[in-house]
């Protein structure tokens, strides 16, 4: 870590970042109860605080186990910490641009772009709702951000505002890259597993969100006798 150019650092921690990402918010994007929404965003907003209030005292357990047995005699086990201060005050400006991208292209981008219903009707027939969950989630967003900015700039000493106006060579490509990353996770391996494809003509909509209600019995996979039948 401490020997790494500056563009690999957000790639490595931005890959695991997107991935959290992409599975969080498109689960939240599938509840259809705003009571649940507003819950879900309370708990995930006192776990983000949580984290920044923390991320000082763990980074420094980490680096003292991770780099006790490469370090030599002598040397600071908390150097690579001193010169990955960036990577942690960056690590806050990728949350924030994940929460905002998900929470737009899952909650509504994704839910119209693939013509996705709850109950076999149209999904602008939920427009209010889901414009509703949106301004929630954003709304949590912009205040855990706040507080999380102004917790790391006083307790960890990080002007995060300040390192978000320094930038590296292919600082915006990596944005790019990691935002582009996450949307292919939640079309491919989140969405399509949940989702059946609607006879065209009959229903509505082209995909409904699988649910307790209309999932079809013929899709489930017996464990029991170890006879895996295959989702249709």
């Amino acid at each position: 870590m401490p020997h790494v150019h500056e563009s690999t650092r957000p790639i490595l921690v931005g890959s695991m970042i997107a991935f959290k990402k992409a599975f969080q918010r498109f689960v939240i994007a599938m509840i259809t109860d705003s009571t649940y929404v507003l819950g879900a965003s309370v708990l995930l907003s006192a776990s983000e605080i949580g984290y920044a209030v923390s991320v000082k005292v763990r980074d420094r357990f980490m680096y003292n186990k991770l780099c006790s047995a490469c370090s030599a005699p002598g040397e600071d086990r908390l150097a690579a910490m001193k010169l990955n201060k960036f990577l942690r005050s960056r690590n806050a400006h990728y949350e924030a641009v994940m929460e905002y991208s998900l929470t737009i292209l899952t909650g509504i981008v994704l839910t119209f772009a693939y013509d996705v219903s709850f109950d076999g009707r149209k999904p602008y027939y939920r427009m209010g709702s889901i414009m509703l969950d949106l301004v929630i989630q954003l709304f949590f967003e912009v205040v855990v951000d706040l507080v999380v900015v102004m917790t790391l700039t006083v307790y960890d000493k990080q002007p995060v505002m300040a390192v978000a106006h320094i930038t590296y060579k292919g600082a915006f490509m990596t944005f790019t890259v990691q935002v582009m990353q996450a949307v292919y996770l939640v079309t491919s391996f989140v969405m399509y597993p949940l989702l059946g494809r609607q006879q065209a003509g009959i229903h509505e909509s082209t995909w409904i969100f699988y649910t307790k209600e209309n999932f079809p019995d013929h899709t489930l996979t017996n464990f029991n006798d170890g006879n895996f039948t295959t989702c249709s």
